[in-house]
């Protein structure tokens, strides 16, 4: 039954030479070479257009997993949430990397969107019984429809009654950094924590609404992915009160992230197994900022870059440093971040990027972009399906030590693996 290659297709990914191993490895001419390669996504896309059986199109050109790698795979299904607009052909090449047949998944389409997309996409859903497609409202950026968009999907998926056990959201500018197998390993890891970033929101977003008036208080910051558990989607989807805080976002700038950190921690409004309190989440990332600022205070940027590496540690592929493990995305404000490209302040990874993309401990990476050096997506793309066919030891347990997990295991605050590690280091520094 999981034999991972019986009658598997040959695909453009198994046709497509690119010396992915010599760019993972950061060779400079591959990187100089490569890097100037385009893709002709619309000449694909008008081929799909004019084919006749869809179905065998979609099979025959990109690798949608015919049957379960693995029996651990089978018995531990994933829900996802898509929202895309463009670029068709990289959405298809997306989700038939993150597809499985045991899983369920559910595409919300931006009703802006060109009709080859939406024409492609339904087409997925009438060839694949667990790919679930809704026409979405328009959405502009920061605005209020992206929580309508998010939450088609995340509704859809919480009443289906498929027995997913966790659900992440995804965009049409994401790619893989972890197999299906590597991804259910780190979700049991979590041991049915919901996987989020904190923050302090920024109060001009309530665009002049009082905070007072929110039915959960008080607001946070967090990005839209998360990694959720079933129940705590089962909690979230079902509560009138996250209903009544979801109509007060109305109006809000960039109201999508002013969800999930406020109203998953709180347990004692929204009580589900696996809930840690936010306020102890946002007094360890205060601890964590202090100690960091102690460290650095009075050093030049080259000492500051050089402190904050050793005071996290290194992330390695199985080894997180920091809590939010569910996407990889840089900004131009972190002094770590190698990165050639920004947009909206995000870096657009590229060719020189896949060393380090290779080796980080998040599920995915954001944002790849297919105008703009497409090798990246692909090697990606290839690097992934070689492992998913082909397995490597993969041992989730440096993930149990993410702080949600921790806490709920009951460690105290000032024991917690991060920043323990970190406070150690500070001792050691401040003792030297």
């Amino acid at each position: 039954m999981y034999d991972l290659h019986t009658h598997r297709n040959i695909t453009f990914l198994d046709n497509l030479y690119i010396p992915c191993e010599a760019l993972i490895r950061g060779d400079q001419t591959a990187i100089d070479l490569y890097g100037q390669q385009v893709y002709d996504n619309g000449f694909k896309e008008r081929m799909l257009l004019e084919e006749k059986d869809l179905c065998a199109a979609f099979k025959n050109r990109f690798h949608f997993q015919a049957s379960p790698l693995s029996e651990e795979e089978a018995e531990f299904p994933l829900a996802y949430g898509f929202v895309v607009y463009k670029n068709v052909v990289q959405v298809l090449h997306m989700l038939a990397a993150f597809y499985q047949p045991q899983n369920l998944y559910c595409i919300n389409i931006d009703s802006k969107s060109p009709d080859g997309l939406k024409k492609l996409l339904r087409g997925v859903e009438s060839c694949f019984p667990n790919v679930h497609v809704v026409i979405g409202p328009s959405i502009e950026w920061g605005s209020y429809e992206i929580v309508t968009a998010v939450w088609n999907c995340l509704s859809y998926a919480e009443k289906s009654a498929h027995a997913w056990k966790y659900y992440q959201y995804l965009t049409g500018t994401d790619a893989p950094l972890k197999t299906n197998l590597e991804m259910v390993r780190i979700f049991k890891a979590l041991n049915g924590t919901m996987n989020m970033s904190y923050d302090i929101f920024n109060k001009t977003w309530l665009q002049g609404k009082q905070e007072d008036g929110s039915p959960f208080l008080p607001i946070y910051k967090s990005f839209i992915p998360a990694l959720i558990p079933r129940p705590a989607a089962t909690a979230i989807v079902g509560s009138s009160q996250v209903a009544d805080y979801l109509k007060w976002l109305k109006g809000c700038w960039i109201p999508e992230e002013l969800i999930w950190a406020t109203i998953a921690g709180r347990p004692d409004l929204l009580p589900w197994p696996g809930a840690v309190p936010n306020s102890l989440m946002y007094q360890l990332k205060g601890t964590t900022e202090q100690m960091l600022a102690q460290l650095i205070k009075g050093r030049n940027k080259t000492q500051r870059i050089t402190i904050t590496e050793d005071f996290y540690g290194p992330a390695t592929f199985d080894t997180p440093n920091q809590n939010w493990i569910a996407r990889y995305q840089g900004w131009n404000s972190d002094d770590l971040l190698k990165c050639n490209k920004f947009t909206h302040t995000s870096c657009v990874f590229r060719v020189a990027e896949l060393a380090a993309l290779r080796n980080r401990p998040e599920l995915t990476a954001h944002k790849i972009n297919f105008e703009d050096q497409p090798v990246a997506f692909f090697c990606l793309l290839k690097e992934h399906l070689r492992r998913s066919l082909n397995p490597e030891p993969f041992d989730a347990r440096n993930y149990t030590r993410l702080p949600e997990v921790e806490l709920l295991r009951g460690v105290p605050l000032d024991e917690l693996s991060m920043p323990k590690a970190s406070v150690n280091r500070l001792r050691r520094e401040t003792r030297g």
